[in-house]
């Protein structure tokens, strides 16, 4: 959601969902310019890389309005 805050267009949405084992949280914005890991660049830049860490799996799609970032969190 920090990234959402920085770099997109407001307004965004966050959803989690939980399954029982998973945890997955989609974070909506209407910018079209996905994501991405950076090679280096200190704390300000790390957010895709803390996901891609703690995450289970991550990901993007995009939608009609802009994309989604979603990740999925093992809670079990």
């Amino acid at each position: 959601m920090t990234n959402a805050m920085r770099h997109a267009s407001a307004p965004l949405t966050l959803r989690p969902f939980h399954n029982g084992t998973r945890l997955t949280v989609d974070v909506a914005d209407r910018t079209g310019t996905l994501p991405h890991i950076l090679a280096t660049g200190g704390i300000e830049h790390d957010g895709m890389r803390l996901i891609a860490a703690a995450a289970a799996r991550w990901g993007t799609r995009t939608t009609p309005n802009g994309k989604i970032v979603w990740a999925e969190l093992t809670t079990r």
